[in-house]
């Protein structure tokens, strides 16, 4: 059904590639939930049950340079294996994965082709407003709950206002509901991903 959705209106089917890399903390092997560094579950539910806003801004996780490096091996790989460009990439996540995606575009050593964000946040604030002012310009589909409780709707403005002061274009799909990707979320990332195929097509 993606690959439908993403070929719709192209008189020629896109030659597409997913690649879906594994986080490397369990946090429950019985459903292989995973998360790319680890969660204070207990102060997340405490700061809900308080009714208090989950503050990420300054956050910068000590596992994010090690994970970085293996996102960029995946993406070298793409590019070895497929024969792709940075600019026919694009790169995203949900909850920590977002982030972490943001994180790496951010820090690319070519603007990627495109960045998709749902259920982010700021973190880093200081080190990613630097290299949003120095990497050049990324098309961004970002996606937020209205009601999330887990990274308060806020966060996710914090990121947009960052990313869009960087020079960078943000496509912003809020809906109301919590920590989810819902069909809002998934239309402005397949609409991003079409520009990418569009503008490969054109550059080619």
């Amino acid at each position: 059904e993606l690959l439908s959705a993403l070929n719709a209106g192209f008189e020629e089917p896109a030659n597409i590639r997913f690649i879906f890399p594994a986080a490397p903390v369990h946090l429950d092997p019985m459903f292989d939930s995973r998360a790319w560094w680890m969660i204070d579950i207990e102060k997340i539910q405490d700061l809900m049950a308080r009714g208090e806003v989950r503050e990420m801004r300054t956050t910068s996780p000590a596992e994010l340079p090690d994970c970085r490096m293996r996102i960029n091996e995946v993406i070298e790989f793409a590019r070895k294996n497929y024969g792709v460009s940075a600019s026919q990439i694009v790169i995203g996540g949900f909850s920590q994965g977002s982030m972490l995606s943001t994180d790496v575009a951010l820090n690319y050593k070519e603007p990627l082709g495109g960045l998709i964000v749902w259920s982010g946040a700021l973190i880093c604030e200081e080190q990613w407003t630097a290299a949003a002012g120095n990497q050049i310009g990324l098309s961004v589909a970002q996606s937020h709950g209205r009601l999330d409780p887990v990274l308060p709707f806020a966060g996710a403005e914090y990121l947009r206002e960052m990313l869009t002061a960087g020079g960078h274009e943000v496509r912003f799909a809020a809906f109301d509901g919590q920590h989810a990707i819902p069909g809002p979320a998934i239309e402005v990332a397949l609409d991003l991903i079409k520009d990418v195929i569009i503008r490969s097509r054109t550059e080619a």
